[in-house]
């Protein structure tokens, strides 16, 4: 999952959300934005991003946010996690091209098994993950 927006004020160019890039040519003197498909990272399907588009496991959100805003708790709530459960849990999340880091990610994937286990009966083991989880935070 890509999420990012074209407002995001950190990322030049917007392309670079989606990994495109900026490239010079020799025709017009000046850098022109690559779209991803466009790059050599893509075409070389160099980390297999290539791969991840051809079997339509990319999936692009634009958010209106700015490039700040995605470590709000809200962000995770209101976007990251309904996707997470509507896709079974897809295990990479890349925000504005950068991973989240792994304790974010486990503790996001976590609030998505707890919550599409809530019509199933957990075990205590279970709950008391999920509890400690919360109160690390």
């Amino acid at each position: 999952v890509l999420f990012g927006d074209e407002s995001d004020g950190v990322i030049i160019p917007s392309e670079a959300m989606w990994f495109g890039t900026l490239a010079w040519t020799n025709v017009t003197n000046q850098s022109v934005a690559l779209a991803f498909n466009e790059t050599d990272e893509y075409k070389n399907d160099s980390f297999g991003l290539k791969t991840l588009h051809q079997t339509k496991k990319i999936v692009t959100r634009v958010t209106g946010l700015n490039h700040t805003e995605y470590i709000n708790k809200q962000f995770f709530v209101e976007q990251v996690i309904p996707f997470l459960i509507d896709q079974q849990l897809s295990i990479t999340v890349i925000l504005c091209g950068i991973v989240l880091p792994c304790a974010v990610l486990i503790a996001v994937i976590s609030v998505a098994i707890v919550k599409k286990r809530k019509t199933k009966q957990m075990n205590t083991t279970d709950q008391f993950k999920v509890s400690n989880q919360y109160t690390q935070e």
